[in-house]
């Protein structure tokens, strides 16, 4: 007498809802931490001051 086998379920593992980045390695973020310290504390050169255009004319009277 043979007992009935019940029929295996073979089902893919449940997907996660969201996928998420995997972190960075800390040697990566041991590297940007200082180069970002320093960026912050060095003063940025102010480059938006309006350059002066002086036009000389070969006509104009000399002052």
């Amino acid at each position: 007498m043979s007992l009935p086998v019940p029929p295996i379920n073979v089902s893919a593992p449940a997907r996660p809802s969201s996928v998420s980045l995997p972190a960075p390695p800390v040697s990566v973020l041991a590297l940007l931490l200082p180069v970002m310290a320093l960026l912050s504390s060095l003063p940025v050169p102010v480059s938006a001051v309006p350059s002066v255009r002086v036009r000389f004319s070969r006509f104009a009277p000399s002052v």
